[in-house]
């Protein structure tokens, strides 16, 4: 009896074979277009007063403070005199390692085949359709998970004053690695006894309770922008956790102070009373009239994959980006910047960058597991430029 070979399902039930035709026609840069065409709102960036640097070769980034204060005005002189040039100002340099950040997608041989059995069904364009749609979850998901890590970086410099790596934002990976945004010790502002907007913490671990007997957020903060303009910055904002502003929209002391126009002549509590009935947007506006600045709220959520053995399975708690307690005072328009390093690949691989070329994509097959690896990458640290312009309070305390 002669031997029967069986064929054995292979390139037609590759996820990128299914996606964009057999593998010898595949190239990164399909990937690539794939990515830009139809990930294009996922595949930008949001971190307000940042700017992206050009990408750089060197592993290691400076971060340079830089003056932003005002420009001196121009001399008088005599008609024909010659104008003395501006002295040049001096700042502060720092180096460090950029840190990398890496995530993957596994594409396993029950899901292509899950993929492939809707081409045999349904005709080659529902497999190509499905073996997209699955492509465009998988990588959205490693695109917005480095979006999230590159606001969170952005949120925790502009609201503790450094980004750290510990293991409640890096559970599976480095830890304890610290990236300070080089603040003067004197702009961290943090009141003390009475003085304190709040003096414990809520029993949901997110909201304050017990105000301070002494403590008026309204005159901190104008204190704030009063510090900032003798020190030069004129134009700035107040940055703020959404959740806590909604507190400090409560705090007895704002809200009496909010109600002066309309009962000037009533208790601090009647008109307590009278402002805590106003719709928050009245409110926000009225203490953004009393501070004199506009008040930048942030929502931003965060999550991380964290093992929970006692339930066996896996969850992602989400944490805010912007730390919550904190309200910091910075400047209008670009106060910070990220350095990326350029990718580096090894030649005849197969490769997909994203947003704008400054991540990338690693395209694997493990022949011996039947799976395919998406590995997305990018090495970034975003940093101040006007640290010196910042102002970070901790008005809570605890």
């Amino acid at each position: 009896m002669a031997n029967t070979f069986y064929p054995i399902a292979q390139l037609e039930n590759d996820i990128l074979a299914l996606a964009f035709g057999p593998l010898g026609g595949f190239s990164g840069r399909m990937l690539e277009g794939f990515i830009d065409e139809t990930l294009a709102e996922f595949n930008k960036l949001n971190v307000p007063g940042y700017r992206f640097a050009d990408p750089q070769s060197e592993v290691f980034y400076e971060q340079t403070v830089e003056k932003v204060a005002l420009a001196p005005m121009a001399q008088y002189v005599d008609y024909n005199s010659d104008p003395i040039p501006y002295g040049v100002e001096g700042g502060e340099s720092y180096t460090g390692k950029i840190p990398r950040m890496k995530s993957v997608e596994i594409i396993d041989e029950e899901k292509a085949e899950k993929i492939g059995q809707k081409a045999k069904l349904f005709g080659p364009r529902s497999g190509m359709l499905s073996a997209q749609d699955e492509l465009r979850k998988r990588i959205q998901t490693l695109i917005v998970g480095h979006k999230n890590a590159c606001t969170y970086q952005r949120m925790q410099m502009n609201s503790k004053g450094e980004f750290n790596i510990v293991v409640k934002n890096n559970t599976n990976g480095i830890r304890n690695v610290n990236f300070k945004a080089h603040i003067p010790a004197t702009n961290f502002i943090t009141p003390s006894g009475e003085n304190r907007w709040w003096k414990a913490l809520g029993i949901d671990g997110m909201t304050y309770t017990t105000e301070g007997s002494a403590s008026d957020p309204i005159a901190d903060m104008q204190d704030i922008v009063r510090k900032a303009k003798l020190a030069g910055l004129v134009k700035g904002h107040f940055e703020v956790n959404t959740i806590f502003l909604d507190q400090i929209l409560k705090h007895s002391a704002v809200l009496a102070y909010l109600g002066l126009d309309n009962q000037p002549n009533a208790s601090a509590a009647d008109r307590a009373a009278w402002a805590g009935q106003k719709p928050r947007e009245w409110r926000k506006a009225k203490l953004e009239e009393a501070v004199g600045r506009k008040i930048v709220e942030f929502d931003d959520l965060v999550a991380v994959e964290v093992w929970d053995k006692a339930k066996k399975a896996l969850k992602r708690d989400p944490f805010y980006a912007f730390e919550n307690g904190r309200l910091s005072y910075v400047p209008d328009g670009i106060m910070g910047e990220f350095q990326t390093k350029i990718p580096y690949a090894v030649s005849g691989g197969q490769y997909a960058r994203f947003m704008n070329g400054l991540g990338l994509i690693t395209i694997e097959a493990d022949y011996t597991h039947k799976i395919q690896t998406f590995t997305s990458e990018l090495t970034t640290i975003g940093l101040p430029i006007a640290a010196q312009y910042v102002w970070i309070m901790n008005p809570v305390n605890l």
